[in-house]
């Protein structure tokens, strides 16, 4: 029997009706990698970049950093621009911001995106830029109506990564800073 035989019969149907449109994909990776005579041992580290890098294409994040140039950006509206490489990616006029940098996550788990305490989940890039998004556990304060931010150096590693987007982003990173 097969690998892909045994891999059959300990999955749903399903899910083998996902894996079965790979197979030939993943041979012919495993062909290449055979014909380049690696060992298990560079498996290991050959493994995870290869995944890596279908993850991205998957998730359409680039595979290289995002550089200033023009031919980076798809006109959205009247001085509004979309990255060709990253769809979170965005220019408006001058300003550049990625939508996911901040992920909300509250004490149930729920991760979501938006502004809590001034901040928001959009940040300012720096270039050249990788994508990244910090997820930062808040909590909800029933007496305000609002969420709190559970650790702020979470969120300062965020703050550091990008530019901040407002000025309460912008006060609290300087805080941060003064205190350390």
């Amino acid at each position: 029997m097969t690998e892909w035989e045994y891999l059959k019969k300990h999955v749903s149907e399903d899910e083998w009706k996902v894996y079965e449109d790979f197979i030939g994909v993943i041979e012919r990776m495993k062909a290449i990698f055979d014909k380049q005579l690696h060992s298990g041992f560079t498996a290991h580290w050959f493994a995870p970049k290869i995944a890596k890098l279908v993850e991205n294409r998957l998730l359409k994040m680039p595979l290289a950093p995002i550089y200033q140039g023009e031919e980076e950006w798809e006109k959205i509206g009247e001085n509004k621009y979309q990255s060709r490489r990253c769809s979170a990616l965005f220019k408006d006029g001058d300003t550049v911001y990625y939508n996911n940098a901040i992920v909300w996550v509250d004490e149930s788990g729920t991760a979501f995106t938006g502004e809590v305490n001034g901040i928001t989940s959009r940040q300012k890039v720096k270039y050249p830029f990788w994508p990244k998004t910090f997820y930062v556990r808040v909590c909800y304060d029933k007496d305000s109506g609002s969420y709190i931010i559970v650790d702020v150096n979470e969120l300062a590693k965020a703050l550091r990564y990008y530019k901040p987007y407002t000025k309460a982003a912008e006060q609290l990173l300087k805080s941060i800073d003064e205190t350390e």
